[in-house]
């Protein structure tokens, strides 16, 4: 029997296919493995020659019960000893040597090369840093293959292999864009300059062209695209067409009239169909079918895909009649392909619908963006910084940057305490110094039985370090009670991307009086979305997603609001389409949803919501 399962699991290693995609991450080199049936983490580390405990070391929150199949794995690149180049081989490459302002994109479109090709040729440096001097091979049987939009598209796919095995919620790729400077990269990504800065090396400037990293999207990541950068000319007049303009008057249907509806979703990619965008179509129908029940409204709806190309985008605004013709226009989902289409929605007064993406720089007034605007995060929880609870900000070793400068900003001059959290057998709490190094001890249960009001909020960006906080903070308040001594009351601000760590056990949230701002809310047990998910698994056979959720909304809420106003001169547009309330307001040139839920777990083990 051990002999047939040691044969067994050999074949189960030998049948991993190894890939040959390989991608830089701050300095270390990593295969990037897509999982497929049958992959375990001992077949894993067989075929790539590295431990089982590299690649959980490797990905956040990996391990052998979480490995699924079609999930993004980074595995640690094995350098292979091998020969020198004879003379004779050398003669297949000719020698660039990289020069100022040069990067590998602007090299492979010089020499019209594959960028995949470069990369192979060029093992030994960082695609997205090439040292200047540095002299990279060039195979000249190649040179001239490559035509320059295939070097667009390569290198954005390499820029979206690197998206996928990023870390979750902690930082994203972008292509720098012909126009783009430190300042308006900060500011697009919700950034200050100086953390810009610290995430890249820009010792010889910013170079369009370059691939460099950002804060990850403050929405939801559920519902977060990783948009592709293509059609930098496209791009490039987006950005001077940024300024604020007044809202348009659009049409105003009649019960007797056709609505005729656009919806444009990236359903397939390189014949590969993506379930996201076809839950949220299936969505967006249930939607269109309420409507024509309860209200009567005749729509017509024409679905197209995009293909995550803005060629394709380009083809369907320039000749489609079913667009051309369309009163509303639902999508696209990525904000680098609403450019042409938001041209033509200015020049013909179509309202366009943005269902998923956060618009960083684009503004138009014929824009509605769906998803919660990023500015409005905390408008409920004025009350909890504002001096009337003890404020306490507690640090670990590794921070989330993000979250720690909307905290920042929201507190402005109030008084709080900062302190470092530390854990080595046991937890410590120490006083945090101006320059973030640690001070005094301070004892955690003379905390809690503080019978002041606090709420504490916790930076720490670690999976562990998150749970161990948690964990120290309910403990102590327990120990206290079965001491027969009173704890004082207090709440946790809790950042949103904590939901979505696997290895955290919930009832910590509960046990904390943990509150989050959340851009959705959609509690399967409410009545409302148990309603809806047995009228769409009666329709369609499966759960709905929160695309298909988010679908819906957009059905309802547009379609209602065609025949009821919408644009200038109406009042903010308020509805509650199945669960999560949205309220559009004209903000900076386009219309957003200004409405964050705040999510509160409380001690009797009920969750709460605002």
């Amino acid at each position: 029997m051990l002999l047939t399962a040691a044969i067994l699991v050999a074949l189960q290693a030998a049948a991993v296919g190894k890939s040959t995609t390989v991608v830089f991450i701050n300095g270390a080199k990593y295969y990037v493995h897509t999982v497929a049936a049958g992959d375990t983490l001992y077949a894993l580390a067989k075929t790539y020659g590295v431990t089982e405990q590299q690649i959980i070391d490797s990905n956040s929150g990996l391990n052998a019960a979480t490995l699924k199949i079609d999930q993004t794995v980074k595995i640690p690149f094995v350098d292979e000893q091998k020969r020198p180049m004879t003379k004779k081989e050398k003669r297949r490459f000719k020698i660039h040597t990289v020069k100022a302002q040069e990067t590998l994109y602007s090299i492979a479109r010089r020499y019209e090369v594959a960028v995949k090709t470069i990369i192979e040729d060029n093992p030994d440096v960082d695609p997205t840093a090439l040292p200047i001097g540095y002299e990279l091979m060039i195979r000249k049987s190649e040179i001239g293959d490559t035509p320059a939009h295939k070097v667009d598209s390569q290198w954005n796919d390499y820029k979206e292999t690197l998206n996928r095995t990023a870390p979750l919620d902690s930082t994203a790729y972008h292509i720098v864009q012909p126009g783009e400077t430190i300042y308006s990269l900060a500011r697009r990504f919700a950034m200050t300059e100086q953390e810009f800065i610290a995430l890249n090396d820009l010792s010889d400037g910013l170079k369009a062209g370059a691939i460099v990293r950002v804060a990850a999207p403050a929405d939801d990541q559920q519902m977060r695209p990783d948009a592709p950068q293509t059609e930098q000319d496209t791009l490039a007049a987006s950005d001077s067409r940024t300024e604020m303009t007044r809202p348009r008057a659009f049409r105003t249907l009649s019960r007797s009239q056709r609505l005729d509806i656009a919806l444009l979703l990236p359903i397939r990619t390189q014949n590969k169909v993506n379930e996201n965008y076809v839950d949220f179509y299936k969505g967006f129908l249930m939607g269109l079918d309420r409507m024509k029940r309860e209200e009567g409204i005749n729509a017509s709806l024409t679905l197209f895909n995009t293909a995550h190309d803005a060629a394709v985008i380009r083809d369907i605004v320039d000749y489609d009649e079913g667009l051309r013709n369309a009163d509303l226009i639902v999508g696209p989902v990525y904000e680098d392909e609403l450019d042409y289409v938001l041209q033509y929605a200015e020049r013909n007064d179509t309202p366009v619908v943005s269902p998923l993406s956060t618009i960083g720089q684009r503004r138009s007034p014929v824009l509605f963006q769906m998803q919660a605007e990023a500015r409005h995060k905390y408008d409920k929880f004025g009350g909890m910084l504002d001096g009337s609870r003890q404020i306490r900000l507690i640090y670990a070793a590794s921070n989330d940057r993000e979250f720690a400068s909307e905290i920042t900003e929201l507190l402005g001059d109030t008084p709080h305490e900062s302190y470092n959290f530390a854990f080595n057998r046991t937890p410590t709490l120490h006083r945090r110094n101006a320059d973030g190094s640690s001070g005094a001890l301070v004892d955690i249960n003379a905390m809690i039985r503080d019978k002041a009001d606090k709420v504490f909020v916790i930076m720490a960006d670690k999976e562990t370090d998150i749970d161990r906080i948690l964990t120290t903070l309910s403990s102590a308040r327990t120990s206290i009670t079965d001491r027969g001594f009173v704890a004082g009351d207090y709440i946790v601000l809790g950042n949103r991307k904590w939901t979505r760590l696997g290895n955290i056990d919930h009832k910590v949230f509960f046990k904390n009086n943990v509150v989050f701002a959340v851009p959705y809310h959609a509690k399967r047990s409410d009545e409302q979305i148990r309603s809806f998910d047995g009228q769409y698994i009666k329709e369609f056979g499966s759960l709905p997603s929160m695309f298909s959720y988010r679908g819906y909304d957009a059905a309802v809420i547009f379609c209602r609001a065609m025949y009821e106003g919408l644009g200038e001169g109406m009042e903010p547009l308020t509805t509650v389409p199945l669960k999560t309330p949205y309220r559009f307001e004209f903000e900076d040139g386009m219309y957003v949803n200004t409405v964050w839920t705040k999510e509160h777990y409380r001690n009797n083990f009920t969750i709460t919501t605002e």
